[in-house]
C-alpha cells in the first residue's frame, strides 16, 4: 500500500528482500512461479528462506524503523532475489524490503530493493544475502506489523 491510499490491507505482498528477533531458515527448493508474480521465477534452482519476528509487531520498533537483518549465508551463490512479505500495511504507511550481497573482498553491494514488478539484481553472484525492512508511518498512527519475510533466490 502506498502513501495517500486508504484502508487497512492485511495480505501476502511481493515486495524487496532482510531478524527482527528473527530465525531464518535456509534450504534448497524447488519454486514454481506463482501466477501472481510479475517477475519470472525460475522452476528450478532457487534457495528459499523466510524471516519471522515471533509476533505481529517487531519488539521496539516505531512505526518508522530500518531494520538490518543478519547475513544469511546460502547453500549456493545467487544474484537475483524476490520476496514476499506476509504484513499489515495501514494507509499512509509502507513496508520495503531491500537486499544487498556480500562480495569476495569482503565489501558490500549496494542495497536493492524488490518490487511487486521486479526482483533485485545483485550485479554479482554471492552465497551471502542481508536484508533490510524500512517501516514508516506518520508519528502517532499504527505503523505496518509485518509476520514474516519470504525470500527466492537464484543465479542466472
Amino acid at each position: 500500500m502506498t502513501p495517500g491510499t486508504t484502508g487497512t490491507k492485511s495480505r501476502r505482498r511481493l515486495i524487496p528482500t532482510a531478524t527482527v528477533i528473527a530465525a531464518a531458515a535456509v534450504g534448497l527448493g524447488m519454486s514454481a512461479d506463482p501466477a501472481w508474480a510479475a517477475p519470472p521465477i525460475p522452476d528450478s534452482g532457487t534457495l528459499t528462506w523466510s524471516i519471522t519476528n515471533g509476533g505481529p509487531t517487531p519488539a521496539g520498533v516505531t512505526p518508522s524503523a530500518t531494520i538490518e537483518f543478519a547475513p544469511e549465508t546460502l547453500a549456493a551463490p545467487v544474484d537475483t532475489v524476490y520476496a514476499t512479505l506476509d504484513a499489515t500495511v495501514p494507509a499512509g504507511t509502507s513496508a520495503e524490503v531491500a537486499v544487498r550481497g556480500l562480495l569476495p573482498d569482503g565489501t558490500w553491494t549496494a542495497w536493492t530493493a524488490i518490487t511487486e514488478d521486479a526482483s533485485a539484481t545483485l550485479g554479482t553472484e554471492t552465497t551471502s544475502v542481508q536484508t533490510r525492512l524500512v517501516l514508516t508511518a506518520a508519528n502517532g498512527t499504527a505503523g505496518p506489523q509485518v509476520r514474516e519475510i519470504d525470500l527466492v533466490g537464484w543465479a542466472g
